[in-house]
């Protein structure tokens, strides 16, 4: 609707409001509203406005608040702790903000969330929070680009129901945890632009529904780990700039659901199989700076 201005606090007197929807406007100033009057509140979602300040503390007299949404604002300042607090709570974004300090551990109390998004130019500090591990009926944990160092905690693994985990350009360190290869609903997995390294966990090939694998801009070695070819469902593949070496596996795209695949800039040697454009669907393929030899795959003409 592209509206502008700051929008008035006595919204909070329609008291049966049940989705208070302002998002994509130019809406500014605070929130510091009477929230405990919206009782009936489920939905607020203020994406993408100009709102700004520290995150409104009274958000969580909001009884029956399931979604909220502050991404792409200018909140700065810490989470507040008492978010924890939110009983009903199903969705929190506030990615593409001014957030900094620690994450507060008090959201592993958000037992039923489902949707955790907090990324996107953010400086929290310290790493990934183990006790996120608590949050098992999680389908999304976006955490990319937010200034987190540190290792990948294992307690991850715990996150049975996860099809989505973003952790790309973070300055995450060490290995993938083997506990990972419990996430057998995951399907989208994007850690690339790290400082990561080691082998890649064989334990990782339980990981049936996977998509998208993108591990690319880090120092992982070692081969291509066989199992990668025998994933059933994977389409998009990209881990140009590391380490890897070895050649290419010959299966590799015998699932013929191949799209886009990146394995530049590794040491990668041998030649390139013509199992590759198994079902021809492959649209992207990049290979250079590597050590590779060998006619191309007929079907890529």
């Amino acid at each position: 609707m592209n509206v502008s201005g700051v929008l008035s606090p006595v919204v909070t007197n329609l008291a049966s409001l049940r989705f208070l929807n302002i998002s994509n406007n130019h809406f500014n100033g605070t929130l510091n509203w009477d929230f405990a009057r919206l009782k009936n509140v489920e939905v607020l979602n203020a994406y993408n406005n100009d709102f700004f300040g520290v995150l409104p503390l009274g958000a969580t007299d909001i009884p029956k608040l399931k979604y909220l949404d502050l991404c792409g604002n200018y909140f700065f300042g810490k989470i507040p702790p008492s978010y924890g607090d939110f009983e009903e709570l199903r969705y929190i974004s506030f990615a593409g903000n001014n957030l900094g300090g620690i994450i507060p551990a008090e959201l592993d109390n958000l037992t039923g969330l489902k949707h955790l998004e907090l990324g996107y130019y953010q400086k929290f500090k310290r790493g990934i929070p183990p006790h996120f591990g608590n949050l098992r009926n999680l389908v999304t944990l976006d955490l990319a680009n937010c200034g987190l160092d540190g290792s990948f905690p294992a307690e991850l693994g715990n996150l049975s129901r996860l099809e989505t985990l973003y952790l790309h350009t973070n300055q995450l360190t060490g290995s993938i945890p083997s506990e990972f290869g419990s996430l057998s609903r995951l399907r989208y997995l994007d850690v690339s632009n790290n400082g990561l390294s080691g082998l890649i966990p064989v334990e990782l090939s339980g990981l049936q529904e996977l998509k998208q694998m993108y591990l690319f801009m880090n120092e992982f070695c070692g081969n291509i780990p066989p199992f990668i070819v025998k994933l059933p469902h994977l389409e998009d593949l990209k881990l140009w700039d590391n380490n890897f070496r070895g050649v290419i596996p010959s299966m590799f795209g015998r699932n013929g659901k191949l799209r886009e695949v990146d394995l530049s800039s590794n040491k990668l040697s041998g030649l390139v199989h013509e199992l590759l454009c198994f079902g021809r669907k492959l649209r992207v393929l990049i290979l250079f700076n590597n050590f590779l030899f060998g006619p191309l795959p007929s079907d890529l003409w």
